[in-house]
């Protein structure tokens, strides 16, 4: 058995740590990582992260390409990463190669669910009338796309899973959950009583950057706001606000400058919010961690984010059935307290549709997987 992980970006390392890198190299799997990037050589990742070393980095086209001519994937298990979609090394490529095909359905966001009526919306407002027909037969071409791939597993976590197009579903949970697992296993941590701002990285996202798409907001105009909405607060709660800075953020003076020099604290986001007294977020997948741990919340945008990013700030919005904040606008005459509890009343329901099926046992994710393909013995056969 074989696990390759397709990728054209950075693997990091949290993302070794959520594929569950080390559990797999434990238990005598194999594991691989293809990278697409054309200009990345053999074995090379990012210098800063160092638990990726212990791989084997394949660049595909030096690599892997001839080797495929002639050779058949039986037992290979494909995770595709990639976000960029290639039209001749697609998922149908690797079908046709007898790979096996993984769906994670783990990192579910309500935007997929987002109601139609908001998508309608959203285009009409962020496009000209004369693109939408192009746009929608766009995406029309690329659902049918996807159609055609029927995988041989999914990993399911909520009741929002698409559980179609898979020979199996395995039933389990978030990635994230496998961390609050973790981290819940101290009973003993320190109750702090600070309020936690989850970074977005709106601004300067790296993503941003390998999609070619514009940032969802411009620091000229987003940290002002956001600073000023956070002293309203911290003079509000008598609590200073912590940054829970992004995990691909790298320069953090420069970050702490732009929010005003307050704490900037990296690569500790699940254990800042479990320690915390209140949350601040946008639409971070984070806010899953808010959310396991029953955590008040008070959901914020800008004028520049509605605009840019509207679909996924609607989606959380909906989901939980709160009221999203403006920090452009006037929030005067707020009852902070009584809108950050609010949120609490649909934390049941968002566990249950987007981070943890009601079958999945309260297990390491990537055991639950491991153990579906040794009991139903798929390891040695094609499905």
């Amino acid at each position: 058995m074989k696990i390759i992980f397709l990728i054209d970006k950075v693997f990091s390392d949290r993302d070794y740590d959520r594929f569950g890198i080390d559990f797999f190299i434990k238990k005598l799997v194999k594991i691989e990582i293809w990278d697409f990037r054309i200009n990345i050589e053999k074995n090379q990742n990012n210098d800063y992260e160092a638990d990726t070393k212990k791989i084997i980095f394949k660049n595909f086209y030096s690599d892997i390409n001839k080797d495929l001519e002639t050779k058949r994937l039986n037992n290979y298990y494909i995770f595709d990463l990639r976000v960029s979609n290639l039209d001749y090394f697609n998922l149908t490529f690797f079908k046709k190669k007898n790979a096996n095909l993984i769906k994670i359905e783990q990192t579910l966001h309500p935007v997929k669910a987002i109601k139609m009526r908001y998508k309608i919306l959203y285009l009409f407002k962020k496009f000209k009338l004369l693109l939408i027909f192009k746009i929608i037969k766009k995406l029309i071409n690329i659902s049918k796309n996807k159609e055609k791939i029927i995988y041989d597993i999914k990993i399911c976590s909520g009741r929002k899973s698409n559980l179609q197009n898979a020979k199996n579903i395995i039933y389990s949970h978030s990635l994230d959950y496998d961390i609050f697992l973790n981290l819940d296993q101290n009973k003993n941590f320190s109750q702090s009583s600070d309020i936690v701002f989850i970074d977005n990285a709106m601004c300067d996202h790296p993503d941003y950057k390998l999609l070619s798409i514009p940032s969802h907001a411009t620091s000229e105009k987003y940290f002002p706001s956001m600073n000023n909405f956070f002293t309203v607060l911290e003079k509000h709660f008598n609590k200073k606000v912590i940054i829970a800075a992004h995990p691909k953020i790298l320069n953090t003076k420069k970050i702490s400058t732009q929010f005003d020099n307050r704490e900037i604290i990296v690569g500790k986001t699940p254990e800042l919010i479990r320690d915390s007294k209140l949350i601040i977020c946008h639409d971070s997948t984070a806010i899953s961690f808010a959310i396991l741990w029953n955590k008040p919340l008070i959901f914020v945008s800008t004028n520049e984010i509605m605009q840019n990013n509207y679909l996924s700030m609607q989606s959380i919005k909906d989901a939980l059935n709160i009221k999203c904040i403006n920090v452009d606008s006037q929030y005067k005459g707020i009852d902070w307290d009584k809108l950050a509890k609010k949120s609490l009343l649909m934390y049941s329901d968002y566990k249950k549709d987007y981070i943890k099926t009601s079958q999945s046992k309260n297990q390491y994710s990537w055991k639950i997987f491991l153990d579906f393909i040794e009991n139903n013995k798929l390891y040695n056969k094609k499905f």
